[in-house]
């Protein structure tokens, strides 16, 4: 396991909760949402402090870092896990295009194919180097069920029960 940083980009339901899962497995996480969807991270800036309930954890996770500036989470994290419906993709990809660089991964969570135009863009703008991946599905059954609280009561099954990094 890496010390450094990772990046969850995107600002609802599944991207608090997998902070929240992730920051109480022991990992620094930097929470990113675009400028126009600052206010979503508004309820959790007081504490910088996700609260998670439910089946994959409980408890209050701290958080490295949140900012509504990409440039600054993607220049701590390598790995960023982008985390937003499929309307979002390309306008988080385009947010993000000047500050991808060769030791970037992305992982579109889920995907619907996002990564394909994810490359296209990327190829536009000249950046090569950077490794794209998706997931067909959310990893967990979610919500925000207060503005500063995750509850998850699913796991997607798949070949593991929760998200480990």
């Amino acid at each position: 396991m890496t010390d450094r940083p990772l990046a969850v980009l995107g600002g609802g339901n599944t991207a608090f909760a997998v902070a929240a899962c992730l920051t109480l497995q022991g990992r620094r996480v930097v929470l990113a949402e675009v400028p126009e969807f600052a206010a979503a991270l508004d309820p959790i800036r007081p504490a910088g402090a996700i609260h998670l309930r439910g089946v994959a954890g409980e408890g209050k996770a701290a958080l490295h870092h949140l900012t509504t500036d990409l440039g600054e989470a993607l220049a701590e994290a390598e790995l960023a896990l982008l985390i937003v419906p499929a309307y979002a993709h390309r306008p988080f990809a385009r947010a993000c295009l000047p500050h991808l660089r060769p030791h970037h991964t992305v992982v579109l969570m889920p995907g619907t194919l996002g990564s394909l135009e994810w490359a296209q863009l990327l190829y536009q703008a000249g950046v090569e180097g950077v490794t794209l991946a998706e997931v067909d599905t959310a990893p967990y059954v979610c919500r925000k069920t207060a503005p500063d609280t995750a509850t998850i009561w699913g796991v997607v099954k798949g070949g593991c029960n929760r998200i480990q990094m």
